[in-house]
């Protein structure tokens, strides 16, 4: 019997976590997504050696998270290109992800256009949102559902138009503790894996990999006695490391910014807005309503 639809939906995406979290790892090891497994996967097994990835323990927040009861919502946002010179860039930012194309020789206005749509496949982002082509040269992000897109950044070459709605927005500090398992035989050196690993905890550019997801890591690595790892019994040597990775999940509630009340105090008027927020509108004279 197929689970009910979520009622309260969770603040993020674990599979968007969990795909940023394999990449880093991936990339900073130079391993194929076939690889790169996360423990509970119901595949096949990848052939030796390969990396398993576990969550520990986690998301747990930090806090009860800050409030902005008047948060401009993007509802969608309208990215017109610019056309590049040959060999120079153009992009933006959706949250931290970025979407960047540089331009070659004989590549018009709508080919760039159509280059930076490609890069905003959401099979690639794994955030809730999409993009949609917009006249020849402009490109419309909108999000899945509202607060899925919390900005959306012109870095070169573009212009942002936002349309924005208000809305109740409240942010977590979220962590987890991840476990990397660097599983093989004594020949395919697991533990110089994980001491290449470890070097890409530092590592500016590696950590980037990271950041495109919303991804920050919280500590240095953990070192985990390889007697603690579930590994098949075949296999000759095992070595790991425990992270722990923050990112911010969001509750977004829609709402505009309705007139509770409004009065007169020391001569200014004032509007009480969702909250008690006070917003001073300067009229004066007038009467309480």
């Amino acid at each position: 019997m197929p689970a009910p639809a979520a009622t309260h939906p969770p603040p993020f995406r674990w599979d968007r976590v969990r795909a940023g979290i394999g990449e880093w790892a991936g990339w900073a090891l130079g391993l194929p997504d076939s690889a790169v497994l996360w423990s509970g996967q119901r595949v096949d097994r990848p052939a030796l050696p390969y990396l398993s990835i576990e969550r520990i323990s986690g998301p747990t927040s930090r806090g009860l998270g800050s409030v902005r009861r008047r948060w401009p919502a993007p509802a969608s946002t309208l990215v017109t290109c610019l056309l590049p010179t040959v060999g120079d860039g153009v992009g933006f930012r959706v949250d931290s992800y970025p979407i960047v194309h540089t331009r070659t020789g004989g590549q018009d206005l709508e080919d760039v256009r159509d280059s930076l749509l490609l890069a905003c496949d959401q099979a690639l982002h794994l955030a809730g949102w999409t993009a949609v082509a917009a006249g020849a040269d402009g490109i419309t992000i909108v999000p899945d559902a509202l607060g899925d897109v919390g900005e959306v950044v012109a870095q070169r070459g573009c212009v942002i138009t936002p349309t924005v709605t208000y809305a109740r927005r409240v942010t977590l500090d979220l962590e987890a503790r991840v476990r990397i398992s660097c599983i093989g035989a004594r020949t395919q050196s697991p533990t110089e894996w994980v001491s290449t690993l470890r070097l890409a905890v530092d590592d500016d550019e590696t950590r980037a990999r990271l950041r495109r997801y919303g991804l920050t890591l919280k500590s240095r690595a953990i070192t985990v006695d390889p007697r603690d790892v579930q590994a098949p019994s075949e296999i000759e040597e095992v070595a790991a490391i425990d992270l722990i990775v923050g990112w911010q999940g969001h509750r977004t509630t829609a709402g505009g910014f309705a007139l509770a009340g409004a009065w007169t105090a020391a001569g200014a008027g004032v509007i009480v807005g969702p909250g008690g927020d006070l917003v001073d509108v300067g009229v004066i004279g007038k009467t309480a309503t």
